[in-house]
């Protein structure tokens, strides 16, 4: 119901506590997310979410959190949530408190989002300079442009090599959208499907397939 404090029995270590807005009233969860009711005379539930994520919150949450595996695995019962103490100013305070963390925290998303917003038009840019979509096909010939196959100005590699069952293997992937690359777990040569991987050299260009 709007109004109810809830949280994620998994993910509390890393902060997963919320208020229901009006847009939540109605909504279903499964056992996973308890939900509680707050005493709002005593305590304000905007002001004991900031707390729950300050340093000295989180780790009251991690300290009872507990699962097979630190980390990933670990969960807080309800029972170990409503045990932590919590320091209460007067109700007042909290509220004040809370309400300038609000517009604090409003101002970090519109700067995140700015900041978001500015690179798209970066990337725009640097897109448009290099396809000049202003220009017609008579101005790109006149400044010398040409239309060529892929083809012509570039060919496939060969560098291949033949997989090793006992050999492990440096691996990476591309990000989306001009990103760039990133390092992922080695190729276990005794695991994979593949008989034969492309070895990689600098300055070479790369795409994924899929």
């Amino acid at each position: 119901r709007q109004g109810d404090f809830l949280y994620s029995r998994l993910f509390a270590w890393r902060g997963s506590f919320e208020i229901a807005s009006d847009h939540e009233e109605g909504c279903l969860v499964s056992g996973e997310f308890p939900t509680f009711d707050v005493d709002r005379n005593r305590i304000d539930p905007r002001w004991l979410r900031y707390w729950l994520l300050s340093e000295q919150g989180l780790r009251e949450v991690g300290d009872r959190s507990a699962g097979s595996t630190p980390g990933s695995r670990n969960r807080m019962r309800e029972d170990k949530f409503l045990d932590i103490r919590v320091p209460l100013p007067p109700i007042a305070d909290q509220r004040r408190i809370a309400a300038r963390l609000e517009r604090l925290d409003a101002s970090r998303r519109r700067l995140a989002h700015l900041s978001e917003h500015a690179m798209s038009i970066a990337d725009a840019l640097a897109t448009s300079l290099c396809a000049r979509p202003e220009l017609t096909d008579t101005d790109r010939h006149a400044l010398g442009w040409q239309r060529t196959a892929l083809a012509e100005v570039m060919s496939k590699s060969s560098s291949t090599i033949r997989v090793d069952a006992s050999m492990a293997y440096p691996n990476l992937g591309i990000y989306s959208f001009g990103r760039g690359v990133f390092k992922k777990p080695p190729i276990d040569g005794g695991s994979t499907s593949a008989v034969t991987l492309n070895r990689v050299r600098a300055g070479q260009f790369i795409y994924s397939r899929l």
